[in-house]
């Protein structure tokens, strides 16, 4: 009965794996708003997560992005001390491991939770 018992257990872990690996994660504690400098280089739009010590935050994370409107954010940014972006909440592992392709993001000038906020607009990863 032990065998049994021992070999049911492990035909119905093996039938479950492949479900639960495809399965969307719950315990997925990247997922948060991740706030975002934004700067143009040789007009390219770079964005750098801001990273706090510990938890969620705690990954720089360096990005190339476009846009529909380049030029118009391009000028901003480079007509502008600190622009940052508070994008949509999304998992920071995706965005890691290249699963998201875009976010959308409120665009302030300064600080996203002291600025002024500008527009929202669609950021495509390069």
């Amino acid at each position: 009965m032990k065998k049994f018992v021992l070999a049911w257990m492990i035909f119905i872990q093996s039938s479950l794996s492949p479900a639960l690996a495809s399965a969307p994660s719950h315990n997925d504690h990247s997922i948060g708003v991740h706030g975002m400098a934004l700067f143009s280089i040789d007009g390219q739009l770079i964005a750098s997560h801001m990273p706090l010590h510990g938890g969620r935050h705690s990954h720089q994370i360096i990005l190339t992005l476009k846009t529909n409107d380049h030029v118009k954010m391009d000028d901003l940014v480079q007509g502008s001390e600190l622009i940052t972006l508070e994008p949509e909440q999304f998992s920071l592992n995706k965005l890691r491991s290249g699963e998201l392709k875009s976010f959308s993001a409120r665009v302030f000038k300064g600080h996203f939770e002291r600025g002024v906020k500008l527009t929202r607009i669609l950021f495509v990863l390069k």
